[in-house]
C-alpha cells in the first residue's frame, strides 16, 4: 500500500516535532512533511492530509475545492470555528488525530507495525492483583507469540514473582536508551515471554519525563514482539499519551459499591479522552492471602481458579486459548 503524505505545518517549532514523533511512533503509514516558516512554506499538490494553522492557510493560493477538504485547521481554541475548513484542536488527545487519518485513508499500520497488539493495564487503587493478572495475560499471550511486559508500577513485585535477576531495569533502560539510541532494551525472558524489569524505587518513576517514556514507545514499536504489556499503578508523566496508544485497557479493580463509585471518575476520563471503546472494567474475585510465593509459582497460579478466570475474561484478547 502507498504511504500517505502528510504535511504539518505551524510556527510552533516544539509542537511540530512533538506531534512528528509521536505519529511516526504511532505506526501511521505515511510520509511526514513539516514547515515552520511562513516565507519558506512552498506548496505542492502531493498531500493527502495537510495540518495548517492560519499563517500558512492565507500562503495557499488558486487551490481547489477537493484539496481544501484535505486540510485540517490547526486552532489553539477548541471553540474555533473552522471558515470552510474542518478544524483540529492543537491540544486535544492525539488519539483524535490518528482517527482522522484513517478516516482519510491513512491509518494502514506499518509493517512494523502490523500484527503487533498494545494492552495497558491499570488500576484505580493500588491492587494486590495487578501484577498478577499482567503476568498472567503475558503468559497467555506468550503461548502463541512473542510478548513484552513493561512494567512501569512505582512498588512492584514482578522481580520476585518471576525470580528475576533485576540486574538491568526500567530506568537503566531509558538511560541507555538517551545515551545511545541503537542500544538494546535490556530484558529478561522466559520461552516467548519477556520481561523490562520494575525500578528499584518508587521516586524513580516521578523522574521520568514524557519525552522519556515516548522514547521507550518508539523504541519498543522498533523491537519485533508481537504483543507489549504496560502495567501502570499511578499516572505518572506520560499516561496520557501511552494509554493512546494501547489497543485495549483493563481496569483492574474489586467488587462493591465503593471500588465502583472509585472507577467512576476514571472511566469518564477515558471517555472524555476518546478511549472508552477500548476499556473494560474487570472486577478479580480473589486476594493474594490465598497465594504463597513458594507453594504458588507461575505455573501453577496459570492452571488455578485465578488463571482460569483471567483465561475466561481476556479470551478476546489472546483468540480464545
Amino acid at each position: 500500500m502507498k504511504k500517505q503524505e502528510i504535511l504539518i505545518c505551524d510556527t510552533d517549532s516544539a509542537f511540530c516535532e512533538a506531534l512528528v514523533k509521536y505519529l511516526m511512533g504511532s505506526g501511521i503509514q505515511a510520509e511526514i512533511h513539516m514547515f515552520t516558516d511562513p516565507e519558506l512554506f512552498e506548496y505542492e499538490d502531493i498531500y493527502n492530509v495537510m495540518l495548517l494553522t492560519d499563517e500558512f492557510i492565507e500562503a495557499l493560493s488558486d487551490i481547489s475545492e477537493e484539496e481544501k477538504r484535505r486540510i485540517l485547521r490547526l486552532c489553539p481554541d477548541p471553540g474555533a470555528s473552522g471558515d470552510g475548513y474542518e478544524v483540529f484542536y492543537k491540544f486535544q488527545p492525539m488519539g483524535t488525530l490518528i482517527s482522522l487519518l484513517k478516516e482519510k485513508g491513512g491509518g494502514a499500520a506499518s509493517e512494523g507495525k502490523r500484527g503487533r497488539t498494545y494492552y495497558g493495564i491499570y488500576a484505580s487503587y493500588k491492587s494486590e492483583l495487578l501484577t498478577p493478572f499482567a503476568l498472567m495475560l503475558g503468559k497467555l499471550l506468550s503461548e502463541k507469540e512473542e510478548t513484552l511486559i513493561i512494567d512501569m508500577q512505582e512498588n512492584s513485585y514482578m522481580s520476585e514473582f518471576m525470580g528475576l535477576s533485576g540486574k538491568k531495569t526500567l530506568t537503566d533502560a531509558l538511560y541507555l536508551m538517551e545515551s545511545d539510541e541503537t542500544a538494546a532494551l535490556p530484558v529478561e525472558a522466559e520461552g516467548k515471554l519477556s520481561v523490562v524489569p520494575p525500578v528499584r524505587s518508587p521516586m524513580e518513576i516521578s523522574a521520568i519525563t514524557t519525552e522519556e517514556w515516548n522514547l521507550l514507545m518508539n523504541r519498543i514499536n522498533d523491537m519485533g514482539f508481537n504483543n507489549g504489556i504496560f502495567v501502570f499503578d499511578s499516572m505518572h508523566r506520560g499516561f496520557a499519551d501511552m494509554m493512546e496508544r494501547m489497543d485495549r485497557i483493563y481496569l483492574i479493580s474489586n467488587g462493591g459499591v465503593y471500588y465502583e463509585k472509585n472507577d467512576e471518575k476514571l472511566l469518564r476520563l477515558f471517555r472524555e479522552s476518546g478511549l472508552s471503546d477500548k476499556v473494560e472494567r474487570i472486577c478479580l474475585p480473589v486476594t493474594m492471602d490465598q497465594f504463597r510465593f513458594d507453594a504458588y509459582p507461575v505455573e501453577t497460579l496459570m492452571e488455578g481458579s485465578f488463571g482460569r478466570y483471567v483465561r475466561k475474561r481476556c479470551q478476546k484478547a489472546y483468540g480464545g486459548v
